[in-house]
């Protein structure tokens, strides 16, 4: 009998982050299956993870070939077994709420259900993150932003849509599979379709692609049922730090892709979100030309103009051979606009700023926890105090 929830963690050099994720998975959810595909130098998670594996909570795979995050991702997709299906990272965890909003979506016949959109409702900060611009007060703590605890249907195509016209912005209001719930059933058939589910250079960027254009009922639930985690060595811990960026070869991420990948020339050539999410996205895009959207190359020229001017060069390089195609004219067009789109939404993030001027802005703040097990704690604490407890009888 399958389980309700599928947890799947791929996993590499960080077990303790890994261990404790899955403890809380363990403690605080039921009818779960956890699935951890180990990419490690060593098998030393094995040993740790021995008792959950014998009582049959855990399902534990090593590979000791050196993996892409796209192939381990894709590796640990074929040994889950439940009715739906979260990823998530090691250093991640559960929140409250999440077997409800499963057992839901199964009642409701809903493909994929989405906690967040362009913003984390809550998360974590294991001890030792430092901010560039708030130092250590990031560290050991748990962010809350405002919630509705409610349902709302998610017109897939306009989100994907909007994806690309914010070109090398992230997920936005995307269903996806890194963070969210999604059918095992949709899954089998994206693979069945596209020959993987996951894929690019950013699994969650590919993947929630192909579900948005595949899905047929999904749901955005404005509820924390996922704590998103930012470790010192993590992509999220980088990013606050500001220094998830260098030369495209030379980081660790892009190398293990070997010489299967070929960078697509229309995007700068360097490694940072912005343009690790555009190559995803487009190449995800590639797959299903009948959906007709095509993303907004301009925008993600202005975002890297403004923000990797060190890569100036790189932008300028894919600019030009875009010029070659369409002409200059519409080039410098897009990227106008799209620097005014960039200089009016850094407004807005300034205002913010000036007018919450600490640490996670308007977010409610809870500090000294060591552990994502007292993230977990502090943020149902949160939920019980405000009162905003899950309303899934009542969609709108």
């Amino acid at each position: 009998m399958p389980k309700l929830i599928s947890l799947i963690i791929p996993t590499r050099n960080r077990p303790d982050y890994l261990v404790a994720a899955v403890d809380l998975a363990r403690r605080h959810c039921q009818d779960i299956e956890i699935v951890v595909c180990d990419n490690s130098d060593t098998d030393s998670l094995r040993q740790r993870l021995a008792a959950a594996v014998d009582d049959g909570s855990v399902v534990y795979r090593y590979s000791a070939e050196q993996l892409s995050v796209v192939d381990n991702f894709e590796r640990a997709r074929r040994l889950a077994t439940g009715h739906y299906l979260m990823f998530i990272g090691d250093d991640d965890s559960i929140g409250p709420g999440l077997h409800g909003v499963a057992a839901w979506a199964l009642a409701h016949d809903v493909d994929a259900v989405v906690s967040y959109q362009s913003a984390f409702i809550a998360n974590y900060f294991w001890p030792g993150v430092a901010s560039k611009y708030f130092g250590n007060a990031y560290s050991a703590s748990l962010f809350v932003r405002k919630f509705s605890a409610q349902a709302r249907k998610i017109d897939c195509r306009a989100a994907l849509r909007g994806v690309a016209q914010r070109f090398g912005g992230g997920l936005g209001a995307l269903p996806r599979a890194y963070h969210g719930l999604v059918s095992k059933s949709l899954l089998d058939r994206i693979a069945d379709q596209y020959g993987t589910v996951f894929g690019g250079i950013s699994p969650d960027i590919y993947s929630a692609t192909l579900i948005a254009a595949e899905c047929r009922n999904a749901w955005w639930v404005d509820y924390p049922f996922v704590i998103p985690g930012a470790s010192p060595t993590s992509t999220a811990g980088q990013g606050a730090a500001r220094s998830d960026k260098g030369e495209l070869h030379q980081t660790d991420h892009i190398t293990r892709f070997g010489s299967q990948l070929q960078w697509n020339p229309l995007l700068p050539a360097f490694y940072a979100p912005q343009t690790v999410w555009a190559y995803s996205l487009q190449a995800a895009l590639d797959k299903v030309p009948q959906l007709k959207v095509a993303p907004d190359h301009g925008r993600l020229y202005a975002r890297c103009l403004l923000f990797h001017r060190r890569h100036a060069s790189a932008t300028v390089a894919a600019m030009r051979l875009a010029a070659r195609q369409t002409g200059w004219v519409r080039v410098l067009g897009a990227t106008g606009l799209g620097l005014v789109a960039e200089l009016a939404a850094q407004s807005w993030r300034l205002l913010s700023r000036v007018t919450a001027p600490r640490a996670g802005g308007h977010a409610t703040h809870y500090t000294d926890l060591t552990q994502i097990g007292d993230a977990y704690a502090a943020l149902s604490e949160h939920i019980l105090k405000t009162g905003r407890l899950l309303a899934l009888d009542r969609p709108v």
